[in-house]
């Protein structure tokens, strides 16, 4: 026997002692039979067993089998320990007689402040961890529980009687029992609520706690004693405030109901972070969606940054439309992975080739990508990311035209169509002053594949999003 086995023997051997009446309820619990006919009763148990199933006896009635396995469980507990006892009964029949045998399979003990678990495999021997009682099941399956009115006792008699609960299941004696001394301070204090939210940790979507014990321990409960004592505060108010603080804001009363303390850390910088709550607060932001919203403008290449886009007014007008955007991306994303699409691209690019140009400081970029004309709708706040399409058959040509020493920064937005240019414009369809107007046009004199590309355009209208510009004379 090895040394573990030994040791984890030992305290099995030093269990409580269950009373008779849990064995006699055990046994209650078990199917046994009888058969029968006019001559002859064959009874399987004289034991006092549970339900009957009384059969007719033929030549061929079968005898001989395996009947059930039957998990049992009790909690004990005295005024310094706490234990659940998890016990198999084995029933089979030969040649008619029930036979029944029983072991201890697992055990929990909660004592001196350790959670020891102990558990015994179908070979006999005892392991430092607990065994499922079927494969693929839990160490509790099946199981049912002695009704010896236990959750009273433990108020009453164990370790576990200062503090104060309500209903508990055997799964919660471990975490009970884990955190009584903070359990027992925040009650101590009427923080009523944080202490349920130790007893009872609830999960937010994502499968976060809405309380972290990690950080809440004897350290931090004795620190922040003022914050909690006589109040109904949680610990997502507190942390939610600490974390705001950190972000030179402070706690907007109300959004608690919104965002968690995990929500912080995801919120733009670009924002203030008082705005933002007020924000949330008066238009009943789903953080999860805002996330949503965020996830696609980035995934798209868009920095989202200035009010209009993280604190948009209508924000589920401009999530709807950055849903639409996105799935325009995703289809480009998805046409360009397609080998003929692909070719077709490269040879339309090829037309537009020299295009890109810098005149007198102003630089022109022929956009080759979805992402750089979503990206120059959203900075410059129009809706040239609906021409994409068009764009990028050929029906229509789009130039950014930014300063040249800042080419990155969009600045103007022009349209060529049919050898002329259709618009062009600046952030929020502002005019383009005159001598830009006359850089253009000398970006069209040498841009001379412009007239090439635009021979395989139809003739047929486009839709107009961006008022409709004249050329300036």
């Amino acid at each position: 026997m090895s040394k573990i086995n030994e040791q984890c023997k030992r305290e099995a051997d030093r269990r409580l002692k269950p009373p008779a009446d849990f064995w006699s309820w055990c046994y209650s619990q078990i199917t046994t039979y009888k058969w029968s006919n006019k001559d002859k009763t064959i009874i399987a148990s004289n034991l006092s067993l549970g339900h009957c199933i009384e059969k007719r006896l033929t030549k061929s009635s079968r005898l001989t089998f395996y009947d059930k396995t039957y998990f049992f469980s009790i909690i004990l507990s005295t005024s310094k320990r706490i234990e659940i006892q998890s016990y198999e009964f084995s029933s089979k029949l030969v040649e008619g007689k029930q036979f029944i045998n029983f072991q201890l399979t697992n055990l929990e003990r909660f004592e001196n402040d350790k959670h020891t678990k102990i558990g015994r495999s179908y070979s006999g021997q005892f392991c430092p961890y607990l065994f499922a009682n079927f494969f693929g099941g839990g160490y509790y399956t099946g199981n049912k529980f002695y009704p010896n009115n236990w959750a009273e006792r433990l108020r009453k008699v164990s370790e576990l009687k200062y503090l104060k609960f309500g209903y508990i299941d055997y799964w919660e004696i471990e975490r009970f029992y884990k955190y009584k001394f903070e359990i027992e301070f925040a009650q101590k204090i009427h923080a009523y609520r944080l202490a349920n939210e130790i007893m009872y940790p609830n999960y937010r979507i994502g499968f976060t706690r809405t309380v972290d014990m990690r950080t809440l321990n004897r350290r931090w409960l004795q620190k922040n004693k003022q914050f909690f004592k006589n109040s109904n505060r949680s610990f997502n108010e507190f942390e939610l405030s600490r974390r705001l603080k950190e972000r030179n804001g402070q706690l907007v009363p109300g959004i608690e109901s919104y965002l968690t303390y995990h929500d912080i850390k995801h919120i733009p910088k670009g924002v203030g972070i008082n705005k933002f709550q007020k924000w949330v607060i008066k238009y009943h932001i789903e953080f999860n969606e805002y996330l949503d919203y965020l996830k696609m403008l980035r995934e798209m290449g868009i920095e989202p940054e200035g009010d209009a886009m993280l604190v948009p007014k209508d924000f589920t007008a401009m999530h709807n439309h950055t849903v639409g955007l996105y799935n325009q991306f995703v289809e480009e994303r998805r046409k360009l992975e397609d080998k003929k699409k692909r070719k077709q691209l490269e040879s339309e690019f090829k037309l537009r080739e020299g295009m890109d140009k810098t005149i007198n400081g102003y630089a022109f970029h022929v956009p080759r990508k979805v992402a750089e004309l979503i990206y120059e709708g959203k900075k410059l706040h129009h809706c040239v990311s609906s021409y994409t399409d068009k764009h990028f058959k050929g029906d229509t040509l789009i130039v950014f035209v930014r300063l040249s020493n800042q080419p990155k920064k969009p600045l103007y937005t022009l349209e060529v169509r049919q050898g002329k240019i259709a618009q062009f414009r600046g952030k929020y369809n502002q005019d383009v002053p005159a001598e830009v107007w006359d850089i253009a046009k000398e970006w069209m004199k040498q841009t001379k594949l412009v007239k090439k590309l635009l021979k395989r355009t139809d003739k047929r209208k486009m839709l107009q999003v961006l008022p409709e510009v004249k050329e300036q004379t």
